[in-house]
Order: C-alpha cells, then sequence, then structure tokens
C-alpha cells in the first residue's frame, strides 16, 4: 500500500489537505450514526480505523492509496457479501443497503483521490445518512442530523473553492507556452486560507435549509408506518409482557423510561385525589390458566369490533360519577390497550379500530404500527358496583358471570403442599364458608384477603432470581423454597392458592401508577411500574383487585439515585420527541394547520381592526385637533423607526469617511491611487490592460522620472496585495517621501511648459 506525499500543486494550490480534513470527519459522523442505530460494533470499529489511518496520514500532507484494480475488486467483493446477507441473514433492506454504502466507502477511502471520488465519497455519505433516518427515530439522531448538515455544507463549499483553485492552476493565458508553476498561480491566486468566510457562509446556507426541513416536516402529508420493529426492539421494548413464566433464573433490571402519561377525572376532581385504588391499575391482559409455570388465557379469547358491538348505551344512572383516564401512550409496539377494570367506555382518535373482549380486554384491532403517537380515553366504573352496573356488566360478557372456571394444574406433591398451606392460612375462614351459603361472596373476599395479608407479611419482595430452580414448579418454589420474588410470583402464588380452594381468580398484567407530577396533574408511568396483580371474582362484586406484592419494599427495590433527576430529564425529552415528533400524523397536520389558519385570522382582524381605529384617530385630529393615546402611541413607534433609521445612515456614513482616511485603502495604497490620478490629468493614458509596473514605466520614459521611485511603490503595492504583508509605518513613510518628491518633480515639469507656452505666445 503505497504511502506518498502531496504534490506541490496539491500542497500550495487546491488546498488539499483542508478538503480531506472535514470530509473524513463527515464520512466518519455519517457511518457512526448508522451503526449506532443498528447497532452494530464490528461496523462501527472497522469504519472508524480507516478513517483514523486516512486522518493521519493526511495530517502529514500524504495520501495512502492501493491500485484502482484492487478497489475494483473489493467493491464486487462487497457486492457479493451483501446479496448474501440480504438472502440469508435475517435484516432488514434498509440495513442492507446501508451495509454495503459503508463498504464502499471504506474502500474508496484508500484509493488516489480524483474530484469524482469526492463527490462520490460524499453523495455515498448523504445517502447513508437518509438510510439512518429510515431506521431510527430516536432524538439523539436529530441532534447528529444538525451537525451532520453543518459539517456537509462546509465539505461542499471547500470542494467547490478547491475545483476553482484546481481550474486556475490548469489554465494556460494566451501567449504562453503552458500553465504557470503552481506557485506562480497561487501568488495570484491564493496566499491565505478563507476559513472566516467559509464558517460565515456554512450558517447562511445550513439556517435556510433547516427552516426549509422544518416546514417540508409540517406540510408533507405523513401516515404511521411499520418502518422499523427488530432494529428498535431496544426502543419499541417495556417493562410490560403478555406472558408470565416462573422459575427462569435471571435478574431483572428495571428502566425508567417514560412509557404513558395518565390524568385521572372523576366528577371534576383532580388527578392525586381521583385515583383511587382500584383506578391505580391499567390493566392490559389477563390469565386464567396455569400448568407448567406458566400462565396464559383461555376464556374470552374472542374479541369483538367495538363500533360493531357497543356496549349498551349509559343512561342517567349509570353514567353518574365515572372515571375517566385521559392516557397519552408512548407507542409499545404492540395491540394491548391498558385501562383500569371495570372500563366500559373506549374513546380513540380518528381512524383507529378497538377491539375488545367479554373480559373487557381491550386492544388496537389489526397491525399496530410500533411508532405510532397514541392517545385514547377510556370511562370506567368506580368501585363498589351496585346492582345496575353490575347488570351492565353481565351484558357485555353475554349474560354469564364466568366464561369458564379459571383452571390450575399442578403437580401432584406440589398441589398438596400448596393446598395444605393455604388451608392453614384460611382455616377459619373455610368452616365458616360451609355453612351458610348466603355469605359466599363475603367470605371468598375475606379468603382472597387473608391469602394477600400472608404473603405480604411473610416473602420478601426481590429482583434477583438467580436462585431459583427451573426444575420445580414456580408458585411451589416460591412459596417453600426461595420465600422471595417480585410481582408475578406473588400475584401467581395468591391466584393458585385462591383457585384451590375454590375461590375463582385470575392474574391481570399491566402498570400500576405510583409517580405523580403535580405540575401537569398527571401520573407518570414508566418501564420500572410495570405489575403484575391478582383479580378475585364473586357474584356480588364482579372481579375484585388484590395486589399480594410488599408495596413498600417494591418501592424500596425502585428506589432511584440522586441523579434520577438527569435521567428523569432525558426521558421527558424522549417521551416528548416521540409525541411530538415521531408520532406527528395527518391528524396533528390537520390541527396545526387550523390553529395557524385561526391565529393568522386573528391576527388579521387585529390588524384591521387597529387600521380603522388610527383612520378614527386621524380624523379625529383634523376634525378636533384632539390626539388621542392611540394616535400618540403611533407617532411615538413611527418617530422611534425614523431615528433608528438614521441612526443606520450616519453610522455607515461614518465607517466610509474612516476608510477614505486610512492609509491602505481598497485595493491600492492611497499615495499611489493619488499618483495615478495627477499623472493622468498631465496627460498619461491609464487603461486597465496595463499591469502596475508597465504604467510605471510609461510614466518614467514620458515625464522623465526616477525609476527607483516608482518601482519603490509598485513593488509596495505588490507585497500588500499579493503578498498579504501589511506595510510597516517605515515603509509608508518612505512611500510618502517618494510620492512628494515626485509630484514636486511632476508639478515643476507643468510649471516648465506653461512658461515655455508663453514665450512662444511673445
Amino acid at each position: 500500500m503505497p504511502l506518498s506525499s502531496y504534490t506541490t500543486a496539491d500542497m500550495v494550490l487546491t488546498e488539499r489537505r483542508r478538503l480531506e480534513q472535514p470530509l473524513l470527519l463527515l464520512i466518519w459522523l455519517g457511518t457512526t450514526t448508522f451503526s449506532l442505530a443498528e447497532g452494530n460494533l464490528l461496523y462501527l470499529i472497522s469504519c472508524t480505523l480507516g478513517v483514523g489511518i486516512n486522518w493521519l496520514v493526511v495530517r502529514r500532507n500524504m495520501e495512502i492509496y492501493i491500485r484502482r484494480a484492487f478497489v475494483n475488486i473489493g467493491v464486487v467483493l462487497s457486492l457479493i457479501v451483501i446479496v448474501l446477507e440480504a438472502q440469508f441473514a435475517n435484516v432488514l433492506p434498509q440495513v442492507t443497503v446501508g451495509h454495503f454504502m459503508m463498504l464502499i466507502q471504506l474502500l474508496k477511502l484508500f484509493e488516489r483521490k480524483r474530484a469524482r471520488d469526492y463527490i462520490q465519497l460524499l453523495t455515498l455519505n448523504m445517502l447513508l445518512m437518509v438510510t439512518t433516518a429510515l431506521i431510527c427515530s430516536a432524538p439523539w439522531f436529530a441532534v447528529a442530523l444538525v451537525m451532520y448538515l453543518l459539517l456537509a455544507s462546509y465539505v461542499a463549499m471547500v470542494f467547490t473553492l478547491k475545483r476553482g483553485l484546481d481550474a486556475a492552476g490548469a489554465t494556460r493565458l494566451r501567449g504562453e507556452a503552458g500553465p504557470l508553476s503552481p506557485r506562480q498561480v497561487a501568488w495570484n491566486v491564493i496566499r491565505q486560507w478563507p476559513g472566516k468566510s467559509l464558517h460565515r457562509f456554512i450558517w447562511a446556507v445550513t439556517i435556510p435549509a433547516l427552516i426549509v426541513g422544518v416546514f417540508a416536516f409540517l406540510l408533507t402529508p405523513r401516515t404511521g408506518g411499520n418502518i422499523l420493529e427488530e432494529a428498535q426492539k431496544n426502543i419499541l421494548a417495556t417493562g410490560f409482557d403478555t406472558s408470565i413464566r416462573l422459575g427462569q433464573q435471571k435478574t431483572i433490571y428495571l428502566s425508567d423510561r417514560i412509557v404513558l402519561r395518565v390524568a385521572v377525572h372523576r366528577d371534576g376532581w383532580k388527578s392525586s385525589q381521583a385515583a383511587e385504588p382500584p383506578s391505580r391499575y391499567l390493566r392490559g391482559v389477563v390469565m386464567d390458566s396455569y400448568e407448567n409455570s406458566s400462565w396464559k388465557n383461555t376464556a374470552g379469547n374472542e374479541r369483538y369490533l367495538l363500533s360493531a358491538a357497543q356496549p349498551a348505551p349509559l343512561d342517567t344512572g349509570l353514567g353518574r360519577g365515572l372515571v375517566r383516564h385521559d392516557i397519552r401512550s408512548m407507542t409499545l409496539g404492540h395491540t394491548d390497550l391498558f385501562a383500569p377494570y371495570p372500563t366500559v367506555r373506549m374513546n380513540m382518535s380518528e381512524g383507529i379500530n378497538v377491539m375488545f373482549s367479554r373480559g373487557l380486554e381491550y386492544a388496537v384491532r389489526g397491525a399496530y404500527p410500533p411508532r405510532e403517537r397514541l392517545r385514547y380515553e377510556t370511562i370506567s366504573f368506580p368501585p363498589p358496583l351496585d346492582e345496575r352496573r353490575r347488570a351492565h356488566l353481565a351484558w357485555i360478557r353475554g349474560d354469564t358471570g364466568l366464561l369458564t372456571q379459571p383452571r390450575v394444574q399442578l403437580p401432584p406433591i406440589a398441589k398438596k403442599r400448596v393446598t395444605a398451606l393455604a388451608e392453614e392460612w384460611c382455616g377459619d375462614l373455610l368452616e365458616q364458608l360451609r355453612d351458610p351459603p348466603h355469605r359466599t361472596d363475603e367470605l371468598s373476599l375475606q379468603i382472597a384477603q387473608r391469602i394477600e395479608t400472608q404473603l405480604k407479611k411473610n416473602y420478601e419482595y426481590t429482583l434477583d432470581l438467580s436462585q431459583s430452580d427451573p426444575s420445580r414448579d414456580g408458585v411451589e418454589d416460591f412459596l417453600f423454597h426461595l420465600r422471595r420474588g417480585h410481582c408475578e410470583y406473588f400475584a401467581s402464588a395468591m391466584t393458585v392458592m385462591c383457585n384451590l380452594l375454590g375461590v375463582p381468580a385470575r392474574v391481570a398484567v399491566g402498570f400500576v401508577m405510583d409517580e405523580y407530577d403535580p405540575d401537569t396533574d398527571e401520573f407518570i408511568v414508566r418501564d420500572r411500574d410495570a405489575h403484575a396483580w391478582c383479580e378475585v371474582f364473586t357474584e356480588a362484586t364482579d372481579w375484585t383487585p388484590f395486589d399480594p406484592t410488599p408495596g413498600g419494599a417494591r418501592l424500596e427495590a425502585m428506589e432511584r439515585p440522586w441523579y434520577a433527576f438527569i435521567k428523569d430529564f432525558f426521558q421527558e425529552i424522549h417521551f416528548q420527541w416521540y409525541q411530538q415528533v415521531v408520532g406527528y400524523d395527518l391528524a396533528e397536520q390537520r390541527e396545526l394547520s387550523d390553529r395557524a389558519t385561526d391565529e393568522a385570522l386573528a391576527l388579521w382582524r387585529q390588524c384591521m381592526k387597529g387600521l380603522h381605529t388610527l383612520k378614527d384617530s386621524f380624523l379625529n385630529l383634523l376634525q378636533r385637533g384632539v390626539v388621542d393615546r392611540l394616535l400618540f402611541n403611533f407617532l411615538l413607534v413611527l418617530q422611534g423607526f425614523t431615528a433608528l433609521i438614521v441612526l443606520v445612515i450616519v453610522v455607515q456614513h461614518i465607517r466610509r469617511r474612516r476608510r477614505r482616511k486610512l492609509p491602505v485603502m481598497g485595493r491600492r495604497l492611497v499615495l499611489l491611487n493619488r499618483l495615478l490620478a495627477l499623472l493622468e490629468r498631465r496627460g498619461l493614458i491609464v487603461t486597465p490592460d496595463k499591469t502596475l509596473l508597465e504604467q510605471m514605466s510609461e510614466a518614467r520614459k514620458k515625464f522623465n522620472l526616477p525609476a527607483f521611485r516608482l518601482d519603490a511603490l509598485a513593488h509596495l503595492q505588490y507585497r500588500w496585495r499579493w503578498g498579504r504583508r501589511e506595510p510597516t509605518p517605515e515603509e509608508l513613510q518612505q512611500a510618502r517621501e517618494h510620492f512628494d518628491a515626485l509630484c514636486e518633480q511632476i508639478s515643476a515639469q507643468g510649471k516648465t511648459g506653461r512658461e515655455r507656452e508663453s514665450l512662444g505666445d511673445r
């Protein structure tokens, strides 16, 4: 792999190093952003090493390259690898295309670069950034995109400047045998890199581009789409899970990511007052069948379209005292909707169809876009339920209390041990349950309460399940060996024990609301608030939630460090990003358009009203000579605006006057301008096709002036104009002496000429 220095033309004339350094940084930024969005460490390391090697070499005004034939072979091999990846690897097409573009850029970094190679690298990297936008929706990508636009604007301007310098270096003037040497052309083209000008133009280019991008985002119709599922599991995943399997040896880590914001209302009460304990449990799914340490749902699987099988309307009696949950959801990537039990109404945004089961589980119909913004309202009955509300729920379930009896299957030994423990805890209540049948509902709730209390009292909450034994039944292992676990173990143990004692119960999974934000009057629900609890059924109370998990221990396990407010800040940004930006859809667009139109019309009406009022004020002034407050304020603003314009004009005039007084002005020295003007008045013909030295030579011949004085002024001008060397005070003083001497000699020649003319007349 050869390593060679840049040619003299590359270093002196075209400033190649100043192009390649920002271009390498741009390539690294684009490839790194794509690698992070995909989560591919191999490509990240490879591209970083390739860019790093080139960066170190470029800083020494050198280049490292391989023959173009080997580059072409590498392109063919890359294409084969990408085809195999697309055929056999389970990756998205966008990711495969991104891999191919990164490989091509990596290969082109190690070839001798011409102008078209720079264009290809820049184009490939921009396309890679577009591909990244298709697979990444995180807020950090927006920051990376703004940085990328700034850097890309700078690279484009530097490349344009380099192309101009290349053209200047290859130009052959008329009468020359060939192009000038690079150093000669550089002397007349550029001697100082225009960094400040380029930096100013970056903002002049990037800011309009960003403004256009924002307007295009706001005005372009958008629809929610499943752009990325597999590659974004780390974003879409939540603490909520639709299945429960006990006995797995693992340690659970809690996330503070915000998934829901919930405002609870009841008869005008605030969220903190309206959210009674049952209203704090947002149920997603329920499971009533336990076997092999796992739960699943066998009852109420059939779902109905809400619009086709709408529950009976709520009359005046049923509609009083209802609890309303206004839920904003960061998309969770599944169809389940979270609602308190019993939710009898679900109000969704337009265009979204909702399915519901007889057990009042709600879900979005069909494929659910994982990045779609979701906001909905639930209306539920508060406990306790009276007879009319229980009848309404029975109608929804199809006039049956239980769709199917919950089913629990344990190994014989485990079943015997668990049943014995449950009977030991509730023996006195079981005796009472056999005598008066009319107290069945009351005693069933007491049995559930007893089991809940015993579990909270005798078992510990933990997220470390590394000591669990997968060979045992999960409930047996929890009750008799581990004696500690998380919410799924507590809810499973209580549900199993209730069913073994003849009390119908099931497990519910969803979120519990604990964190209240008084500033927004909302509950904040995070990943760590995912929870499981037990629901017990009686004819008198319907399904009643019980939570056997020790609340204090659970909250202690979720105790947050002192720097949690920093995480909260970024989580809030993340949530709002998904709500306001990623979830921006046609409905939001119409709402924004209507609001902007209303504001514009309101502003127009205010302006017209103000003009009419101002007209009346002027008429009042002309007719009665009275100046009211509005006219006075208008004249005051007009006077201030006029004063501002005058001030700008005066400042510009002062700046122009100061420039005229400077010893070095414009493109020429002031003394040299005066000398040329004097010579032109005396008859010297000054044309733009003559150089300064040629004009000085003609002046010397025509007026017999000393050559050393004229050459001194001309060379001082050249050193300042083309050599970028400011004249020193001594040089300016010497130039003034030459100028004064030349002026005296020219004036003396003019006086002698006039005397000769007067003698001739005589």
